[in-house]
């Protein structure tokens, strides 16, 4: 299925679909200009947590990947700000580089926490830390001769995302997803994905492109693009209505734009290729 028409605007996932690990996916660069050049006001938007986002900024630039700090929308800027509006002491699963983005918060006693934050933290994820996140949760004490919370205390898992698996530099890995359930199902609560494919992420990204013309009513002429049929073209993306473009790159396989009910809009090789598509239109 082609494109038809101009874009609104465009969200474009990161890792998977403009890179993968420290390499662009092919005319990556390339296209990102051809949509500077041809008006299609842009957002970049990842559920990367294993890295703060002033180090996936200077990673982009290292890769000639030309992204804006005001177009950059990350699911641990969303956590932060969750965290921040609503008062909470977390206890934070997260890489030591992704740490950097939540400040003082990040040196919270874990028996003074009263809240738990997971992402991707290859070496955060194991039975030690996930023990205290499930006493905090649980209202358990964290350690001998601490006090826990009372029951009665709001409760709150927050997940950067829950995608089972991610491309890595050799072959598909462990993303936190099966973390994120495992602590909802010991501890018996809900965990909120503040990541894509949340509409609230969504929401909060489109919000930012009012400043450029974008309103309400054009949102049904936005597209979102990735290499995830599920965690970057699901669940937000169908209830706000947005045009999605799945790319056979990154942790794609093949015949998983049929996976998705309904199906992207169109699939393509690569990022290159719709953007291609898009400013022939």
């Amino acid at each position: 299925m082609q494109t038809t028409g101009k874009l609104s605007a465009l969200l474009i996932d990161l890792s998977g679909t403009l890179h993968i690990a420290d390499k662009p996916t092919p005319r990556a660069a390339e296209a990102i200009q051809k949509l500077r050049s041809a008006k299609i006001p842009i957002r970049f938007c990842s559920n990367t947590s294993k890295e703060s986002s002033s180090s996936l900024l200077s990673r982009l630039e290292k890769l000639e990947l030309d992204v804006k700090e005001h177009e950059l929308f990350t699911s641990l800027n969303a956590c932060r700000t969750l965290v921040e509006q609503r008062n909470l002491k977390p206890y934070l699963l997260l890489s030591p580089s992704s740490l950097e983005d939540f400040g003082h918060l990040a040196h919270i006693q874990p028996e003074d926490c009263d809240s738990v934050v997971i992402g991707l933290a290859p070496d955060k994820l194991n039975y030690k830390d996930l023990n205290v996140a499930f006493r905090i949760l649980a209202r358990e004490p964290v350690s001998q001769g601490t006090t826990p919370l009372a029951k009665t205390t709001p409760r709150s898992l927050i997940a950067t995302h829950q995608a089972n698996y991610i491309q890595d530099t050799d072959a598909l890995s462990l993303g936190p997803g099966p973390f994120v359930r495992a602590l909802a199902s010991a501890a018996s609560v809900t965990p909120e994905i503040v990541g894509k494919p949340s509409s609230s992420f969504f929401k909060l990204t489109l919000d930012s492109l009012q400043d450029e013309g974008l309103k309400r009513e054009d949102w049904p002429n936005v597209g979102i693009v990735g290499d995830d049929v599920f965690n970057d073209l699901g669940e937000g993306a169908l209830d706000l209505g947005l045009k999605r473009y799945l790319v056979k790159t990154g942790k794609y396989r093949e015949g998983d734009e049929k996976k998705a009910s309904p199906q992207p809009d169109a699939t393509y090789n690569c990022f290159a290729d719709l953007v291609d598509e898009l400013c022939a239109s």
